[in-house]
């Protein structure tokens, strides 16, 4: 019976695998047979239908279907080709992604909360891919539909848009610093659209409240919330504050707000009021060292960041009979939690009492930390005039004595009333009230 093709199968030396030897057009091929897994081929009668297939559109007599067969038979060699390189080069996999992002020189340089969320949300897709995707192996295996669906799971389970959207810039960064290792053609992420923001602001606490909240606190923790009402630094600025940022003699905090660090390291002035003076006089030299509140640094820098602390503050304003979350959301509601009151709220109200005492808005502003490098630019730096002008306002405005040539006295006064013994409290308010 005449052969079907012309060309031969073959094994070198005692390897199992078949290779074969044809011609196409005048043209001689050599390759390594294998399967549609891109499995080298070692039975005869499977290596000699490949050939065939390979070699069957020199056989045809209609020159329009030969030519078509030809396009395919090219086209699955270079199929096969493809397929060989990968397995002799793969392209980058999904496993070993994240380990090529923090590796790559062309990534953004991130600052370190950034970066550690990032991973998180590299962390969550790998897992939605092995549960919904498990034969997903390479970076370029993941299709823009993939992507939809990835997204979809994100809405399905009620995330915020700014979560939302923070996962898809990651993954649309991820898959374009690291396009040329993958070999991709295009950014799945590229195409999904980003969730319209609905802001969330906390509400500022009043002067009652803030009272309340203070008073009720205790050690570390109560100078932590004085921090906030006193500065309107953040709550990670407070809980990671160094003595190396406490300038006593001069009455002023320096301070490079970690939102800012890694893109602007310019340090905020803040003017120290005389209570806070007090408190902080009263640590001996040779001890401001190191963080001014060792405690909540390690809770804010620990595994768990600043949710410890977040929790911690939200259960003292309930305890203090501050609701925490919007009417209508949280546990019980079947809706997600929002914050109504925090310790960002000690923020705003700095903000809102300074205003109430007239200091400069440009001056606010700058205190506060802005977060457009450029508007921060445009305010300039605050005098340290106007630095002691804002801590003294904001003591008056608090009730907190005098700020003329005794008012230090006053204040420390004031300062000691808030964590002396109820009794000497009592004592000391028959001499002042005899």
């Amino acid at each position: 019976m005449p052969r079907k093709t012309t060309g031969r199968i073959y094994r070198r030396g005692k390897s199992k695998n078949y290779l074969a030897e044809y011609y196409l057009d005048g043209q001689r091929f050599r390759q390594l047979l294998r399967d549609a897994d891109g499995n080298p081929v070692e039975d005869k009668d499977a290596a000699r239908s490949i050939l065939d297939d390979l070699l069957n559109p020199v056989k045809l007599n209609d020159k329009a279907e030969r030519s078509r067969q030809l396009v395919a038979a090219v086209a699955s060699i270079e199929q096969k080709v493809e397929k060989a390189e990968d397995i002799a080069n793969p392209p980058l996999s999904i496993a070993d992604a994240w380990e090529a992002y923090a590796a790559n020189l062309d990534r953004p340089d991130s600052g370190e909360k950034t970066f550690a969320n990032y991973a998180g949300h590299w962390s969550q897709f790998k897992t939605w891919l092995a549960a919904n995707h498990p034969k997903a192996r390479y970076l370029r295996d993941i299709t823009p539909q993939i992507a939809k669906l990835y997204a979809a799971s994100l809405n399905a389970a009620k995330v915020s848009a700014n979560t939302f959207n923070k996962h898809c810039r990651f993954l649309t960064l991820i898959f374009r610093v690291l396009a040329r290792d993958a070999r991709t053609e295009a950014n799945p992420f590229a195409t999904i659209s980003r969730r319209q923001l609905k802001t969330n602001s906390r509400r500022a606490l009043t002067v009652e409240e803030l009272f309340r909240v203070v008073d009720a606190a205790e050690g570390d923790f109560q100078l932590f919330l004085e921090l906030g009402v006193y500065t309107g630094l953040r709550q990670g600025d407070c809980a990671t504050l160094e003595w190396s940022n406490i300038d006593l003699e001069r009455r002023i905090i320096l301070r490079v707000p970690n939102k800012t660090a890694a893109r602007k390291p310019v340090p905020v002035k803040i003017g120290i009021p005389a209570i806070l003076h007090a408190k902080l006089a009263a640590t001996p030299p040779q001890a401001r060292k190191g963080y001014l509140l060792p405690g909540l640094a390690k809770d804010y820098l620990g595994p768990s960041r600043h949710s410890v602390l977040v929790r911690r503050v939200q259960a003292h304003f309930e305890a203090c009979g501050i609701q925490t979350h919007k009417t209508g959301t949280g546990e019980g509601t079947g809706k997600r939690a929002v914050v109504a009151a925090g310790f960002h709220s000690l923020r705003h109200s700095y903000v809102e009492l300074q205003a109430e005492l007239g200091t400069s808005q440009l001056v606010v502003q700058r205190q506060v930390g802005h977060s457009n490098p450029q508007m921060t630019r445009a305010y300039g730096d605050v005098s340290e005039k106007a630095a002691h002008n804002a801590a003294d306002g904001m003591a008056k405005l608090l009730g907190q004595g005098a700020t003329d040539g005794d008012g230090a006295e006053r204040q420390r006064l004031a300062g000691l009333a808030m964590t002396a013994d109820i009794e000497k409290v009592k004592r000391a308010l028959a001499i002042l009230e005899g």
